[in-house]
C-alpha cells in the first residue's frame, strides 16, 4: 500500500549511526520508497490479549510501534513529498484476535478480520517466536519484489530465552552464547543485503524485560552490545546501519507481560524509530532531488 507524505527537512546526519557513514549518497526509488519491518512478536504487534483460559485481560488492547510509526511519518508535514510503502508478507495486528494475517501463503497464523481504524498500512515481516535465525530462514528467498529500501530490524527477545533457559542463576551468558547469536545477527544481516545490497538498515537494541534484573539484564546487556558490535562492524557507506536504542531509559511498567510493550510502550518505541528513520528518509528525498 502507498502513501505520499511530507518529510520535513534539516536533519543533515543519521542519528546514532554506527560508524561516519553520511546519509547524503543514500538515493531510494523516487517513486516510492519501500520501508520493511523485521522481528518477532514486537514487530508484528499484538491487540486483544487474552490469559490462559481465554479471558479478555482489561485494558490490554494495543497495536504495534508501527500504527504509531505510520503516525509519526503522515504528521512530518509536506516541504518534501515521498511517497512510502511498508512491505512484507503479513498484515496486521487485526482487532479482535491474532497476530497477523499471511498474505503470499506463509505459515497460517489466526488473525481478526478487522483492520484496526486508521492502520492504512499494515505489511510487515514481524514472526512471533522467532529467533534472529528463524527469521533469516523466513526471508531467505525474499519478501517479494520490488525489494526494500529501509529494513526496520528489531530482533534478539527470542534469542535471549533461549539463551537463558541454558543458564543457572545468576544468568551470566557465556561468551560463546553471546557469540553464536552474533553470528546469527551477521546472517540476518547479509539476508536483507541480498534482497537489495544498498539498503538502509535500522538496527534495534531489543528493550529490558520485566523478569528481574538478574534474569533480563545479565543477558540483555551483552546481546545488546552484541548489536551496536555488528552494526559498526556491518556498517558502509552503500548500506548504512544505524543503532537504534529501545533499552536506555524503557519502563518495564511499559510492558504489559514483562515481555511485550503496552500501548504507550509502542509509542515510545515508535518515537526512537522516528527519531533515526525521519534524517533518512529526509536524506533520500534531498538525495533524489540532486538527482533530478
Amino acid at each position: 500500500m502507498r502513501y505520499v507524505v511530507g518529510v520535513v527537512v534539516g536533519l543533515g546526519m543519521l542519528a546514532a549511526a554506527c560508524s561516519d557513514s553520511e546519509p547524503g549518497g543514500i538515493v531510494f526509488d523516487p517513486d516510492v520508497v519501500r520501508i520493511v519491518a523485521i522481528g518477532d512478536s514486537i514487530t508484528a504487534g499484538q491487540c486483544s490479549y487474552t490469559d490462559d483460559r481465554g479471558d479478555q485481560i482489561p485494558g490490554a488492547q494495543v497495536y504495534s510501534y508501527r500504527f504509531y510509526l505510520q503516525e509519526h511519518i503522515e504528521a512530518a508535514g509536506f516541504e518534501l513529498g515521498v511517497d512510502y510503502d511498508f512491505v512484507g508478507r503479513n498484515r496486521g495486528p487485526f482487532l479482535g484476535c491474532g497476530v497477523i494475517e499471511p498474505v503470499l501463503g506463509n505459515e497460517s497464523i489466526v488473525a481478526g478480520t478487522q483492520p484496526i481504524p486508521g492502520f492504512t498500512d499494515s505489511q510487515h515481516e514481524g514472526w512471533p517466536g522467532a529467533t534472529a535465525a528463524q527469521i533469516t530462514e523466513r526471508i531467505a528467498a525474499g519478501i517479494g519484489d520490488p525489494p526494500p529500501d529501509i529494513a526496520l530490524v528489531q530482533v534478539g527477545t527470542n534469542d535471549l530465552f533461549v539463551i537463558a533457559n541454558q543458564l543457572e542463576l545468576p544468568w551470566e551468558p557465556p561468551p560463546e552464547l553471546i557469540a553464536g547469536f552474533e553470528e546469527d545477527l551477521r546472517t540476518l544481516v547479509g539476508a536483507i543485503r541480498a534482497m537489495n545490497p544498498g539498503v538502509t538498515i535500522l538496527l534495534a537494541q531489543i528493550p529490558p524485560c520485566g523478569f528481574g534484573s538478574g534474569f533480563c539484564d545479565n543477558p540483555i546487556v551483552p546481546m545488546n552490545d552484541s548489536i551496536a558490535t555488528v552494526g559498526r562492524e556491518l556498517d558502509s557507506e552503500s548500506s548504512p546501519i544505524v543503532l537504534v536504542d529501545q533499552f536506555d531509559g524503557f519502563d518495564v511498567a511499559n510492558l504489559w507481560d514483562d515481555i511485550h510493550p503496552t500501548g504507550e510502550g509502542e509509542r515510545l518505541m515508535a518515537e526512537r524509530w522516528w527519531d533515526h528513520l525521519q534524517p533518512v528518509l529526509t536524506a533520500a528525498v534531498a538525495g533524489n532531488s540532486e538527482d533530478s
